[in-house]
């Protein structure tokens, strides 16, 4: 099921999306799986990209008192 995605969020959110395409009408509660592990997925996403943004500007004022 989860195929070239493994299990990661954006897998299980795409495999969700299959299942309520499958199930018709009561493929409500996979679609909200689904929006729930995109909204992860993206939140995971930003975190990562602040974290490195505040690691690259820890490391360049560390870098700038040294001189």
């Amino acid at each position: 099921m989860s195929g070239m995605y493994g299990h990661t969020p954006i897998g299980l959110a795409k495999d969700c999306q299959e299942m309520a395409k499958a199930a018709g009408k009561q493929g409500e509660a996979f679609q909200k799986g689904a929006m729930v592990l995109m909204g992860v997925m993206v939140m995971a996403s930003a975190i990562s990209a602040l974290l490195e943004l505040k690691r690259e500007l820890s490391k360049r004022e560390h870098h700038g008192h040294g001189r």
